[in-house]
């Protein structure tokens, strides 16, 4: 095991032996630019990423800790500790905790349907944080967040911009959306021309890797849009 550090402080950022995810070998094979152009029907985007995530699962997020990663997770907690320093977080789809790691807040809230994941994540847990095993499509925080987080998990729902809208209730006045998108896919391209929908887009950064990893991280005020 190789763990890299990329700055005093940094969260390590860990490569693991063993045999890669599909999702890796795509990357390894400089095929992610190609998918923007594939138009993959979302019921078969949701069926592979839930049977590459239970692989992942098994790995331990080895692929999310991987110093590729490590741009996009600086630029959603930069944009949490802008928009909303010292706040309230909530992290739907938040897997073992890894945006929390190193995050400045007042109260953080992580979510996932994955208990195992959960279970690893819990270990940090105390009167700030917490963990909760859920399913973000239908959980109902108990207070308001003055910042809520979809971190790569907007995929897994059936109408994404509902499900955002849904979550205007759960904010505190002033709160903001914080959206990940891995933008090399047909579906997320088309995705990020709706999100306009949900509110007022206030910053937006893409962050590249050297495999063609792509996302576009945004930041969105409800009720300007």
């Amino acid at each position: 095991m190789t763990t890299l550090k990329e700055a005093p402080g940094a969260p390590p950022f860990i490569v693991y032996p063993g045999e890669p995810s599909l999702t890796v070998r795509i990357m390894e094979a400089g095929l992610m630019p190609l998918l923007a152009f594939v138009p993959i029907p979302h019921a078969a985007l949701r069926w592979y990423l839930e049977r590459d995530n239970a692989a992942e699962n098994e790995r331990g997020w080895e692929r999310l800790r991987d110093v590729n990663e490590m741009g996009r997770y600086q630029v959603v907690q930069g944009y949490i500790e802008t928009f909303a320093p010292g706040g309230a977080v909530l992290d739907l789809g938040c897997a073992q905790g890894i945006l929390q790691e190193g995050l400045r807040y007042g109260a953080y809230t992580g979510l996932d349907p994955l208990a195992e994941t959960i279970e690893t994540a819990r270990g940090r847990e105390d009167d700030r944080t917490r963990f909760v095993v859920g399913d973000a499509a239908a959980y109902v925080p108990d207070r308001e967040y003055d910042a809520i987080v979809f971190n790569e998990c907007l995929y897994y729902f059936d109408d994404p911009v509902e499900t955002i809208r849904r979550y205007r209730s759960f904010l505190a006045p002033d709160g903001v959306f914080v959206i990940s998108l891995f933008n090399r896919l047909w579906f997320s391209r088309r995705l990020l021309r709706r999100l306009p929908a949900v509110g007022r887009l206030a910053a937006q950064t893409r962050v590249y890797s050297r495999q063609g990893a792509g996302w576009t991280i945004g930041v969105y005020v409800p009720g300007e849009g």
